[in-house]
């Protein structure tokens, strides 16, 4: 059996787009025009975005930093096989403004691809995601 982490990355237009944010995969198999195939070596770090919508509008927008593993703590992660271990999770349209906004100035800041950052800094990436949102919520309340 492989060690091999697969992520699947799908494009169709206004339904549809899970991609890789950052993160280099090992291997890359186009199936496809709408799907791509990424997998990834033990202990490596990417991120993927999911994002759904509807007639409606948006439905799900999603993004998980993840460490593959061959072994040990695995989550299951729709579109990530088998799984990997989860070092930040955002959903939700605001949270995941407010991420994307910090993984830009991340990028600016550190000069380097975002995989080569350090497991500890997307956990507490995570904490500061979760003590924010209700700060925020709170902040838009005393404004009216």
């Amino acid at each position: 059996m492989s060690d091999l982490t697969l992520v699947q990355g799908k494009f169709v237009k206004a339904h549809c787009n899970h991609r890789i944010r950052f993160g280099i995969p090992t291997y890359q198999v186009r199936l496809d025009r709408a799907r791509t195939l990424y997998a990834f070596s033990p202990q490596q770090i990417f991120g993927y975005i999911r994002w759904q919508a509807n007639s409606f509008g948006t439905t799900d927008w999603r993004l998980y930093v993840c460490k593959t593993c061959a072994a040990g703590k695995i989550t299951r992660i729709t579109g990530i096989s088998p799984g990997a271990d989860i070092l930040l999770n955002v959903h939700g349209t605001e949270a995941m403004k407010y991420i994307l906004r910090q993984l830009d100035s991340l990028e600016k800041q550190v000069g380097c691809a975002l995989e080569n950052v350090p497991e500890s800094h997307w956990r507490q990436m995570q904490l500061a995601v979760r003590i924010a949102r209700p700060i925020r919520k709170f902040s838009k309340i005393l404004e009216v």
